[in-house]
């Protein structure tokens, strides 16, 4: 538990203390290496997860943009062939009457 990590570390401490420094010194490079080790396994054992999540956020926002381009499209033919059908009326209602044909 925490309350025992606490008072091993502090048992550490104390002896670390009564000794002098070199056993205190020897503690503190065991942690260092220890903790490195920790944080390289870590980071190793991450990795595979970290890829696996990029490569499907990928994934996802490609397929969302494809989707978005193809609403996108669909909008704009929509669009033009509405100027043109509004572009030919307004042609036919200006030329209507003075005798022009389409």
């Amino acid at each position: 538990s925490a309350q025992q990590i606490w008072l091993a570390g502090l048992g550490a401490f104390a002896k670390a203390q009564e000794e002098g420094g070199k056993v205190f010194d020897a503690l503190v490079k065991e942690g260092e290496s220890i903790q490195a080790k920790t944080r390289k396994a870590t980071k190793a054992a991450a990795a595979p997860e970290i890829t696996a999540a990029t490569e499907a956020a990928t994934a996802e926002t490609a397929t969302t943009a494809k989707a978005a381009a193809a609403e996108l499209t669909t909008a704009t033919e929509a669009a033009a062939a509405e100027t043109t059908t509004a572009a030919k009326a307004a042609t036919t209602k200006t030329t209507a009457g003075k005798g022009w044909t389409d």
